[in-house]
């Protein structure tokens, strides 16, 4: 039986942005739920805005309109489909550079290597998160990314991008990209 082909990095790189397209629209939604329930004020004896999934899903599409599940989708599609294919054209060069020429990779070391070449692949994009995050956020209506950059820029200048870059690279960095076992 002939050996399978391995497809070229062009290939595989086409492939990881299409597949990562698809799961950030598909997903978006959720996300954008996640961060309504998480930013919401609390006040005691006042009952929450949001109060699981399904009810801000409903509350949002019903108040703001299906689309506002969708905020901040340009960003995200931008992190996404460029955070995938810098962790996967990392992952080989950072996992040859874990053991001597000709010596067999280990399964942790495979896994050490998705995960530090996620790592940084998502350090690039954390400001793509930043501006996502805020366009979720925004109950009223949509909010041009221009504008949120310019405001993150003015209120805490160019680290400001990198807010929450050490828990997002613990969500995502640590997911072994790419294991050959």
């Amino acid at each position: 039986m002939p050996e399978a082909k391995k497809p070229d990095p062009l290939s595989r790189v086409g492939a990881s942005i299409f597949g990562s397209a698809v799961a950030e629209v598909v997903t978006l939604p959720i996300d954008t739920c996640k961060v309504r329930l998480q930013l919401q004020h609390v006040e005691a004896g006042v009952a929450p805005r949001y109060s699981g999934m399904v009810s801000t899903a409903m509350k949002v599409a019903s108040e703001e309109g299906a689309a506002a599940l969708f905020k901040g989708l340009v960003p995200a599609l931008l992190r996404q489909c460029s955070y995938t294919p810098i962790a996967m054209l990392l992952y080989e060069p950072v996992r040859d550079c874990m053991v001597a020429p000709g010596e067999q990779v280990a399964l942790w070391q495979r896994l050490l290597a998705g995960g530090v070449s996620g790592g940084i692949g998502i350090a690039i994009m954390n400001p793509t998160e930043v501006v996502k995050t805020r366009m979720q956020a925004n109950t009223g209506s949509s909010i041009p990314m221009g504008k949120i950059v310019g405001e993150v820029l003015k209120k805490d200048g160019i680290t400001g991008f990198w807010a929450g870059v050490n828990p997002n690279i613990g969500e995502r960095g640590v997911r072994a990209e790419r294991c050959d076992v």
